[in-house]
Order: C-alpha cells, then sequence, then structure tokens
C-alpha cells in the first residue's frame, strides 16, 4: 500500500506542475499582450512625427500668407478706424448670485 507521505508529496508535487504550467501559459499571454502594446506604440509614434511634419509643412509662414492673400480682404488699418478707449462703452457685470435674487 502507498505510505500517506508518498500519496501527500505526490498529490502536492502534481497539482504544481500544473500550477506552473497554467502560470507559465499566463506570462507567455502576459508577453504577447504586451509586445502587442509595444507595436501600437512604435505606429502611435510613427504617426505623430508624420503628423507633426505634416503640421510644419502646413503652417509654414509663405504659405499662410499666399492664402491670406487669396482668400481674406484684409488691410492694415488707417488712422480714421482708430477711436479713443474712453469711447468704448464698459458693459457692467451683475455678479451671478445678484441675479439669482439672493
Amino acid at each position: 500500500m502507498i505510505n500517506r507521505a508518498t500519496l501527500f508529496w505526490s498529490g502536492l508535487a502534481l497539482a504544481s506542475a500544473v500550477g506552473l504550467f497554467l502560470v507559465k501559459y499566463e506570462v507567455q499571454e502576459k508577453a504577447d499582450a504586451l509586445s502587442a502594446l509595444r507595436g501600437e506604440i512604435a505606429e502611435t509614434k510613427e504617426a505623430i512625427k508624420i503628423l507633426e511634419a505634416e503640421w510644419a509643412y502646413r503652417n509654414r509662414p509663405e504659405r499662410l500668407t499666399t492664402l491670406v492673400e487669396k482668400h481674406l480682404d484684409l488691410a492694415p488699418v488707417t488712422a480714421p478706424q482708430m477711436d479713443e478707449i474712453e469711447t468704448i462703452p464698459v458693459k457692467l457685470t451683475v455678479p451671478a448670485a445678484e441675479e439669482a435674487g439672493e
């Protein structure tokens, strides 16, 4: 007959083997997920670099100047268009608490 201690230690060894097997595959899944995330991060960084380059290209001063001249009817401000600061009406604001009747 099998000794109780032998049976206990055999069961413990079997449980440890199953546990290690499960942990091994769980770690492998986590490593695969980490690898996929690192790939996504690299792709996102590359996309950001491309977008920054496009932003710099589209915001060149000479390009913007051309677009402004083409699409906007702007002219320098002349002296008759200016007025004294005192002629601007002052709008008094009422605090929210007073408007609510408090």
